[in-house]
């Protein structure tokens, strides 16, 4: 029984352990199944995610590309309104910018104008006042020399007829003794028979009485005959020119030689000098000078002059400080006035064209000089300042005497001047369609040497680096120097530096944009709203560095570098960025300032 029952309990043991693998294999099988199921709902799942991805991608990407053009569009619009705008505003402060300068400008030449005219008004005024009392001094000369003259005249006649009247009673008193020795019985009858009222009268009445008014007559024309051969003779007979030499030495303090010295008194009394020679070592040469003297002077020795005329004259400019010099305490001869027609300043390496002067002179000084040449085009005013004097200058075309084929117009300069040294302390002038103002300090005591500092407003670039550059509005400023034995080899030895900023130009043969998209063709233009950079240059380089360029969306910078033979190199970083795109690119320059190429090295 217990056999049975332990095998009971052992069979029921093994039904149970066999019934619990059966669960657990159906377990695991359900488990495994589930599991099945899930990584293949999950496979699945993942699969229709990523094809569901994937659609959403491609169709994200083909609303993309149907979305590009218009974002472009919209960028592209967005772009061209802020350059637009960017340009209204640089516009609208250009032109204040403008408006403002044009204003100062006219302020300034308005003034100018209103000093100039001041001071010409002042000077007519003097010159009016000056000539009235000239003319009037003149004047009571002349009725002085008159009265002196007729009265002189008034003598001598009264003289030359006491004279004819008593040879006249001489020759009576002869021929009456003559008569009378001839035959003094006739003579007796006939002096019986004579008026008796004719016989009390002296021979001198009787010869006056017989003769009336042929002494007068005779003598007349006489004193005629003489004054006209006086007169006519005056011209040919020299004068002495010692007096004059010492004279003018004394006034100039300078050694003078004069040729020769003729008075002439028809049409008006005047004095010539001839071959005139001032100075020893770089002396000033005269061909002829006129002088108007003082009429009540004409018989002193020397003779007085108001005014001196100098005709085809050659100045050299060492006699400049001779010129400068302090004569107020000399003996000056009594000038006034000098002027000059055909004036050659003796200054080879400036080869400058005759010139015309007008000086006034005080107690023997220089007061005021105005220069001109013939055409008026000209004009130099200098005021002495004891070892130096003020000097204006203006003319309509000033070209520079440098070694540089440019020709300013509207000079306009002032300052002083030394025998060795021209300062300018304001200077300006127009060129390249804008204005260029400075100041200038030229040297030529030891070889030739110019400095200063300059700047430039509202030049047209494209006047300048064409056809590099068309358009674009240029302002700027900087320093120069140069030097040379002669003028127009200073600009071998010649230095610049400074800075620039150009408004609204373009650069020609290249469209940076389509270079920056992959064309490798050049030709364009490229536009730009702003341009600025550095500049430095010698004889052998001129060197444009440190080059900032916007252009709407686009930028760049770099360096461009040019040789005397206008050969360019260089090198430019360009550079679009926008919200969809950005883009990068390094060209290089070569080429000629005439023909600039561009290459994208990148």
């Amino acid at each position: 029984m217990r056999r049975e029952a332990e095998e009971r309990a052992r069979k029921e043991v093994e039904e149970r352990m066999r019934r619990e693998e059966v669960e657990r294999r159906m377990r695991e099988e359900r488990e495994q199944a589930e599991r099945r199921a899930r990584i293949e709902t999950e496979a699945r799942a993942q699969v229709e995610a990523e094809m569901r991805a994937r659609r959403e991608s491609e169709e994200r990407a083909r609303r993309e590309e149907e979305e590009r053009p218009r974002r472009e569009e919209e960028l592209r619009r967005r772009a061209e309104q802020e350059a637009r705008e960017r340009r209204e505003t640089e516009d609208r402060e250009a032109l204040e910018r403008s408006l403002r300068e044009q204003e100062e400008n006219a302020r300034r030449e308005a003034e100018y104008r209103e000093r100039e005219e001041a001071q010409r008004r002042e000077e007519e005024e003097r010159a009016r006042r000056e000539s009235e009392e000239e003319a009037q001094r003149a004047e009571e000369e002349e009725k002085r020399a008159e009265e002196e003259k007729r009265a002189e005249e008034e003598e001598k006649r009264i003289r030359e007829e006491e004279k004819a009247q008593a040879k006249a009673a001489k020759k009576a008193r002869k021929a009456a003794r003559a008569k009378e020795r001839a035959g003094e019985n006739a003579g007796r009858g006939e002096e019986e028979a004579r008026d008796p009222n004719e016989a009390s009268l002296s021979a001198r009445e009787i010869w006056a009485k017989r003769r009336p008014g042929s002494l007068a007559k005779q003598f007349a024309a006489m004193l005629l005959l003489t004054l006209v051969v006086a007169v006519a003779a005056l011209p040919f007979v020299p004068l002495e020119s010692g007096p004059y030499e010492k004279a003018a030495q004394a006034w100039l303090g300078e050694p003078v030689k004069i040729g020769t010295v003729n008075l002439t008194l028809l049409p008006i009394p005047q004095l010539k000098f001839e071959k005139v020679v001032i100075g020893k070592q770089h002396p000033m040469r005269a061909a002829l000078i006129k002088a108007a003297p003082v009429i009540t002077s004409l018989l002193e020795d020397p003779i007085s002059l108001k005014s001196l005329e100098v005709e085809n004259a050659t100045f050299p400019r060492e006699f400049l400080p001779a010129l400068l010099q302090d004569k107020g305490r000399r003996g000056s001869l009594g000038v006034q006035r000098i002027s000059a027609k055909g004036l050659k300043l003796d200054i080879p390496e400036l080869n400058l064209p005759a010139l015309e002067v007008n000086a006034i002179l005080s107690d023997g000084a220089l007061q005021s000089v105005a220069i001109f040449n013939a055409e008026r085009r000209l004009s130099v005013k200098l005021q002495p300042q004891g070892e130096r004097a003020g000097i204006e200058i203006s003319a309509d075309a000033f070209p520079l005497p440098i070694g540089l084929d440019l020709t300013l117009s509207e000079f306009l300069a002032k300052g002083t001047v030394t025998k060795g040294e021209l300062a300018l302390s304001e200077a300006e002038a127009r060129a390249f369609g804008g204005r260029l103002l400075g100041n200038v300090r030229l040297r030529w005591s030891n070889g030739w040497s110019m400095e200063g500092e300059f700047a430039v407003r509202q030049m047209d670039a494209g006047k300048i680096a064409a056809p590099l550059l068309a358009g674009g509005t240029l302002q700027g400023k900087g320093v120069y120097s140069m030097k040379g034995l002669l003028p127009e080899r200073m600009i071998l030895n010649a230095q610049l530096d400074g800075n620039f900023t150009i408004q609204k130009g373009s650069i020609t043969n290249v469209d940076m944009t389509r270079l920056l998209q992959g064309s490798s063709s050049g030709g364009g233009t490229t536009l730009f709203s702003e341009m600025s950079g550095g500049v430095s240059a010698d004889a052998n380089r001129l060197l444009v560095r440190q080059i900032r360029m916007a252009a709407g969306l686009l930028s760049a910078a770099g360096q461009v570098e040019m040789d005397p033979q206008k050969n360019l190199s260089g090198r430019m970083q360009i550079e679009i960025r926008a919200q969809s795109v950005q883009a990068r690119a390094v060209l290089t320059v070569a080429g000629t300032l005439q023909n600039p190429q561009f290459r994208r090295s990148n």
